[in-house]
């Protein structure tokens, strides 16, 4: 992770263990040298892991110590095991606010049976949810590269099913430059073969842009491309060829802060 770049857009950093035996506490720091230096001597131990495969993740209690006065936080989750129940004031939480979990799953978990309750709660609050083999959890931040482009300037969930298209809420560029779009192309880790679609946006007849995919490019849920964008209100559609029924998450990021909130979804 390129470490000025990080420091340019976050000022305090958080650090915490899940589902472990051994119970830590959230640890705060003020620098991102600090964070990763505790993070070095801390590393996780395959002794501390939960025993049996149906204990559940802790994650929703941790995400719920964590939430607090602050508002505006980015959560970046490396889950390896499913939570089992909801616990429903934690999605009210984050939506209060306006914290963005984004979530990196394995695609080999370790225990727990909620397999929907994550990306359910991503989607509803404008988090983002992405499937990685294990081998690419050291560098899944650059995946999704929201650490480095960490402003969300446009969410929204289409639900597709079928052969079909639809016209999106349309995207507001705030100012000219470079954006990261991501998008989940499935919601759940069995890989679906024959699903396609294309997202466009288009200013008027002056600049357009597609990001095209389909099911067969990755055994990973999500696909990302970076563009350069001008300020303006963009038109945005998805074309779709679909099996089966699914909630898919568009996310676009910038990295210049906006003033105000992207309103949720769902």
């Amino acid at each position: 992770m390129n470490q000025p770049n990080i420091i340019g857009q976050f000022s305090h950093f958080a650090l915490a263990r899940m589902d472990s035996t051994v119970h830590g506490q959230i640890e705060y720091f003020d620098n991102y040298k600090d964070a990763t230096s505790f993070l070095r001597v801390m590393l996780p131990d395959p002794k501390w892991s939960f025993p049996s495969n149906s204990t559940e993740s802790n994650v929703l209690q941790v995400i719920n110590n964590f939430l607090g006065g602050q508002c505006g936080a980015k959560l970046l989750i490396l889950l390896k095991r499913y939570p089992n129940i909801e616990l429903s004031d934690v999605t009210s939480k984050l939506r209060l606010h306006h914290s963005y979990p984004w979530v990196i799953c394995s695609l080999t978990p370790s225990g727990g049976r909620g397999k929907r309750i994550m990306y359910d709660l991503t989607t509803a609050t404008n988090g983002l949810f992405s499937y990685k083999t294990d081998e690419l959890f050291y560098e899944a931040q650059d995946f999704f590269g929201v650490l480095l482009n960490p402003y969300l300037i446009y969410a929204t969930n289409p639900v597709v099913s079928g052969i079909g298209s639809l016209r999106l809420p349309s995207m507001t560029v705030p100012k000219s430059g470079y954006y990261k779009v991501i998008m989940t192309i499935r919601d759940h880790a069995d890989w679906t073969p024959g699903n396609s679609g294309i997202l466009r946006w288009v200013y008027g007849f002056q600049e357009g842009h597609y990001l095209n995919f389909t099911s067969s490019h990755t055994v990973q849920n999500d696909i990302s491309m970076d563009y350069n964008l001008g300020n303006h209100v963009f038109s945005m559609t998805l074309d779709y060829n679909y099996t089966d029924t699914e909630i898919l998450q568009i996310r676009v990021y910038g990295t210049e802060p906006i003033d105000y909130w992207i309103p949720y979804d769902l």
